[in-house]
C-alpha cells in the first residue's frame, strides 16, 4: 500500500477529515484540505518532520509511514520471520518438534 493510500485509511479509521488533519498540522483554512488530499492522491510527499506529526495526530507509531509496504505473501512471511528474529518469543511462527513432551 502506498504512502498516500495508508494516511487515508488511518485518518479515515480515525474520524478525522482532512481539512482537520490539514488544519492541525498547521495548514491554512483555505489550503488545508487541499494538500492532505495531496498527500493521499501521492501528488505530493510529505516531508519527514511532517509524517511524525500526522502520526501524532492520528495517534500510531511513525513506522507506519516509514516502512515499506507488504505487497505479496513472501513480503509479509519475510516481514514475520525478521520480526520473530529480532523479537525471540514475542510470536510463534513455526511449530517445533519438542521431543521431551511427546
Amino acid at each position: 500500500m502506498k504512502l498516500g493510500a495508508r494516511i487515508r485509511k488511518i485518518r479515515m479509521f480515525r474520524n478525522i477529515t482532512q481539512k482537520e488533519l490539514g488544519r492541525r498540522l498547521g495548514y491554512g483554512e483555505s489550503s488545508a484540505d487541499v494538500r492532505i488530499a495531496q498527500y493521499e492522491s501521492g501528488q505530493r510527499t510529505p516531508k519527514q518532520e511532517t509524517l511524525i506529526q500526522i502520526a501524532e495526530i492520528l495517534e500510531v507509531d511513525v513506522r507506519n509511514f516509514l516502512s515499506p509496504g507488504i505487497a505479496t505473501m513472501d513480503e509479509l512471511m519475510e516481514t514475520l520471520f525478521w520480526m520473530d528474529e529480532e523479537n525471540r518469543g514475542l510470536f510463534h511462527l513455526f511449530l517445533l518438534n519438542d521431543s521431551e513432551s511427546e
